[in-house]
């Protein structure tokens, strides 16, 4: 049994062992370390700029604060964007040995090394060179935690006397790094019905709108219940090269969806059966009944074919199924594949799944990091079947664990995906019957919801309990900001989103304390607004994903230019920025996409812009627009300071 490491008695947010600054690159060291860090159930803070392009300074000073170790993964030199990423990693590996935290610095070759802290950094050259640098790292760290807490920087010698703002607290802006907590604040705008569905349902929002958060939220709400068992699977790296690769060379059409569908069967009962080992594994000996004793040698004697990560199993079936290449016809290709799968240790998998959960409550799968795998180059159709694979084959799982009609159970299984917006709308475009697919939009355009997520946080984080949300509002902060309320100044001015808003106000305050105001004025909000533009160009280009290489030029190219744009400065621009223009097609897909990306709203009455937030386009709103045909179109105001228009007002 592993100890239980200790909590944070400042707060009520579970104290991290480990800072891990993440290589801007996913990739197989990562995938391994976070993977490890897993194992050795070490508390982590995780800073990963594919989450998250920009955190300000003083977001890493406060976390460094309170973290005793740090693990910080500079790039090789050969990797796109090395240069921020090791700027960065240089500027906080000072900063940790200067606090006298236990530093880790590791680096994949080719890495050369600065002379200011090359006695502290190890290079790797592969997988193996890496585990055996950073596996006795954590392992010190875990066997060392009772001490490394007790070694806290103890600020009550100090005399200064914090200010009210100091104490009001937002949370953080990414759901990961409050996940213990998220629940108690947790606003629900599509009430627990939509999320969880009868079968399965995904749930679909842009990054930052709060899917993270309802992952975490009904883990949260399903596991205080002990009859329930909830799956989480998360996949680091989810890589289906080798699945691409299966199925190109599998010529027959029924071979491609039997591939994919007992693929998934597979992943999902081993990684059901693996969570229920777990919870069963660390029960007292003397609770173990006897069917969870039968789970547990099972498990055991087929350790290869369970335990290792999710990521690591996928990739040993694609080499194992190679076989099945040369089949001629579907009798051959089953028997091949049966082989590989094992069917006859596949059945019994079931049957004690079956076994544990009878007469138990619901089996809930939750499922996230599907869309890690899409980038730029890889085959989006075959990824997009992948992923509609699971939905077609999770009514035959549901059978599988219903014991069928000699032998009915009544277990009942419900299956969420957590998906990013532009991925869901290119698998929309793959699916046979895209009208049948059942999903949860979260979209926050209701602004009074959206500031109530506020309200709940500062009831629930802030260290003066006295504090609530009318009066943070009323005493705490400015009530207008060039002649509008400030909170039309700040819905306004973001994309109504938690992850924004977060942001914002968090910046606001920042600039308050910096200059020791007691409260947040207008010129914080200003201050805010300048430093949010800037994080949301940013997150943009990460949001832009799979699509237009040329999305930046195009952006700057208008630098400079009014708010409002004309159709033909749009083609213009694009010309300038080498993207296609050729017909009327070409031009609308483009002004399409950087739409529904919320850069442009189009102009849909006098004066009157419309902006789609769910990375969808409003038919009824497109067809005002196109019958209005000004051909006008407005730079979303989040933008604005960034751009640098020229009609911006400071």
């Amino acid at each position: 049994m592993i100890e239980t490491l200790p909590v944070d008695s400042s707060g009520s947010d579970e104290q991290k062992l480990l800072f891990y600054l993440k290589s801007q690159i996913d990739q197989n060291y990562n995938q391994y370390i976070v993977s490890s860090i897993e194992q050795f159930k070490i508390p982590v803070l995780i800073d990963d700029s594919n989450e998250n392009k920009l955190s300000p300074l003083s977001w890493f000073l406060r976390n460094m604060y309170k973290i005793p170790a740090i693990l910080i993964e500079f790039s090789a030199v050969d990797r796109t964007n090395h240069q921020i990423h090791n700027a960065k990693c240089s500027l906080i590996a000072g900063l940790a040995l200067g606090l006298g935290k236990k530093c880790k610095f590791i680096a994949a070759q080719p890495y050369p090394s600065a002379i200011d802290y090359q006695e502290y950094l190890v290079r790797f050259s592969n997988l193996e060179a890496c585990e055996k640098i950073v596996t006795p790292f954590l392992r010190d760290l875990r066997s060392h935690a009772i001490e490394l807490f007790s070694e806290k920087v103890d600020f009550s010698k100090s005399k200064r006397i914090d200010g009210i703002l100091q104490k009001i607290k937002f949370g953080e802006m990414l759901a990961e790094h409050e996940s213990n907590d998220i629940y108690e604040y947790y606003v629900n705008t599509a009430n627990d019905d939509n999320l969880l569905r009868s079968e399965y349902n995904i749930v679909v929002g842009r990054k930052g709108s709060g899917k993270t958060a309802a992952f975490y939220y009904l883990n949260t709400k399903y596991s205080r219940d002990v009859r329930n068992h909830v799956v989480i699977i998360k996949p680091v790296n989810f890589e289906i090269d080798g699945l691409i690769e299966l199925i190109q060379c599998t010529n027959m059409e029924f071979g491609k969806s039997y591939i994919v569908e007992s693929v998934w069967k597979y992943l999902v009962f081993t990684e059901i059966l693996k969570s229920i080992y777990q919870k069963v594994f660390e029960k007292p000996k003397f609770s173990i009944k006897e069917n969870e004793e039968n789970l547990i040698d099972f498990v055991k004697e087929n350790k290869e074919k369970v335990l290792p990560d999710l990521s690591s199993r996928l990739n040993q079936l694609f080499v194992d199924l190679k076989i099945v290449e040369g089949a001629k016809d579907q009798n051959e290709f089953r028997s091949k594949f049966a082989e590989v799968l094992h069917q006859d240790v596949f059945k019994e998998m079931v049957s004690l799944i079956i076994n544990y959960m009878r007469n138990k409550g619901s089996l809930v799968l939750l499922i996230d990091n599907l869309d890690k795998n899409w980038r730029k180059g890889s085959n989006i159709e075959i990824t997009s079947k992948f992923i509609l694979g699971l939905l077609g084959v999770i009514g035959r799982i549901n059978k599988d664990l219903k014991g069928g009609n000699k032998n009915p159970v009544d277990i009942r299984m419900n299956l969420v995906i957590f998906l990013r917006s532009d991925i869901f709308k290119q698998l929309l475009l793959h699916a046979r019957e895209p009208d049948k697919i059942e999903y949860t939009r979260l979209i926050w355009t209701d602004t009074e919801v959206l500031f109530r997520l506020i309200d709940k946080r500062i009831e629930f984080l802030s260290l003066d309990k006295t504090l609530d949300g009318r009066k943070f509002w009323e005493q705490y902060i400015t009530q207008n900001v060039n002649g509008e309320s400030t909170k039309e100044y700040i819905s306004n001015s973001i994309i109504p989103r938690p992850r924004d808003l977060i942001y914002f106000l968090n910046s606001a305050k920042n600039s308050a304390v910096a200059k020791g105001h007691d409260h947040i004025d207008e010129n914080d909000l200003k201050s805010a607004y300048e430093e949010y533009s800037n994080w949301i160009f940013q997150s943009l280009m990460v949001e832009n994903g799979i699509t237009v290489d040329q999305l930046k030029e195009f952006f700057y190219h208008l630098v400079g230019d009014k708010s409002i744009i004309t159709r033909s400065r749009i083609v213009e621009v694009m010309s300038l920025a080498s993207i296609p223009n050729k017909n009327d097609e070409e031009i609308e897909y483009f002004i399409s996409h950087i739409c529904s990306l919320s850069f442009l709203g189009r102009e849909i009455r006098l004066n009157e812009f419309h902006f789609d937030y769910g990375y969808e386009i409003d038919d009824k709103k497109l067809f005002q627009a196109t019958k209005f045909n000004s051909g006008r179109y407005q730079i979303h105001r989040a933008f604005i300071p960034y751009i640098e228009c020229s009609d911006y007002i400071k």
